[in-house]
């Protein structure tokens, strides 16, 4: 829920003032997540791999496609 809450975060921030970093950003936060649920499946966590897969849709539907009424707002 943290990777999810912070990814969000950096996404929506770099979409708001850094436009050129936005891609970089998102793919840098999916990366921690699949170190994040990697480390969490050598631990023995068998759901692991579904887990990664709702936090990457988290991310991506709230973070990247939630930027947009961001977008929406800003304009004249």
């Amino acid at each position: 829920m943290q990777i999810v809450l912070g990814g969000v975060g950096v996404i929506l921030f770099t979409r708001m003032f850094l436009p050129d970093l936005a891609l970089p950003a998102i793919a840098l936060t999916i990366l921690v997540a699949l170190a994040y649920h990697l480390y969490s499946y050598e631990r023995g966590r068998n759901q692991a791999a579904l887990d990664f897969g709702v936090t990457v849709g988290a991310l991506v539907y709230i973070g990247w496609i939630g930027a947009y009424l961001f977008d929406l707002r800003n304009l004249p």
